[in-house]
């Protein structure tokens, strides 16, 4: 007999995103308002975001503001950290 197929995880949500000169720690904390995730922000993590993202998964947000804005993240498990800016 076959084994069953592994259940397959729902599809992350999609959202619009949309700051304009908004606290980074906020937009960041407020992310994962009506999620599975935790996130943690580090506490240098600091500035101003302005940000248009629309129909982004929460990863899809993470990614853009890491490549416009530099600050870093690791998810692990359902976990999120947030890491300040570093120099290349």
């Amino acid at each position: 007999m076959p084994a069953p197929a592994p259940a397959a995880l729902p599809p992350e949500p999609r959202f619009d995103l949309i700051v304009n000169g908004a606290p980074a720690r906020d937009v960041f904390l407020s992310l994962v308002s009506d999620t599975r995730y935790s996130m943690l922000v580090h506490p240098a993590v600091s500035g101003q975001l302005s940000v248009t993202l629309k129909s982004v998964t929460l990863r899809e947000s993470l990614d853009a503001t890491r490549d416009v804005y530099g600050f870093d993240y690791s998810i692990d498990g359902r976990r999120i950290t947030v890491f300040p800016p570093t120099l290349q």
